[in-house]
């Protein structure tokens, strides 16, 4: 009897989720996904579940690596305005071209499941959160230290920025896009913060 084959699970899942960020939940077949993880279904369905399971996993795992990366470039800096202004230009500007093509899991997980699954839609807007939470908290220092104007509610301009990133990351998914308006638009986007 053949030895069962030692699978990485975490690994695994990396891999899996860079096949559903490519190709979405949909397009992503369970054979697709198990030849991109190196297993069988019986080791595929007693690691993760089934399709809907793993993909709802690598949505986990796609969110943890936003988290570090909303507290690394947006929580930890001293100034509310750089910070939000440099994790702008982190997600639109300084992300290489194979990511930026395609576009941000949890943006496509919305518009791809909008019609099919409500609750990957709401899991995926949760997830989306943790941006919305973190601009606010950013944006409401600078309003108290007043660097951002109060002309709107700190949530009103976080999810004006958020839903200006979704647009600019579907953008960023065309081939051969030309990304050189990307600067202009983040400039615009932080002139509605009203930066003094």
């Amino acid at each position: 009897m053949p030895r069962p084959v030692k699978i990485d699970r975490d690994q695994a899942l990396s891999k899996a989720m860079e096949l559903f960020w490519i190709k979405g939940y949909e397009a992503s077949s369970v054979q697709q996904l198990l030849d991109t993880m190196g297993m069988n279904s019986g080791s595929m369905y007693s690691a993760f579940g089934g399709k809907r399971a793993l993909f709802v996993a690598c949505i986990e795992l796609y969110a943890s690596a936003l988290n570090f990366m909303v507290e690394e470039l947006l929580r930890k800096p001293d100034n509310p305005v750089g910070a939000i202004s440099n994790f702008l230009k982190a997600t639109l500007i300084h992300t290489p071209k194979d990511i930026q093509q395609r576009g941000c899991l949890i943006v496509n997980t919305i518009t791809e499941e909008a019609n099919n699954d409500d609750e990957l839609v709401t899991l995926a807007a949760r997830k989306q959160c943790i941006i919305i939470d973190a601009l606010e908290d950013r944006i409401t220092e600078g309003q108290k230290t007043g660097l951002i104007s109060n002309h709107e509610s700190a949530n009103n301009l976080a999810n004006f920025l958020v839903n200006n990133i979704h647009g600019l990351r579907v953008t960023g998914r065309i081939p051969e896009n030309d990304t050189s308006h990307v600067d202009s638009m983040i400039r615009i986007a932080l002139g509605v913060l009203d930066v003094k």
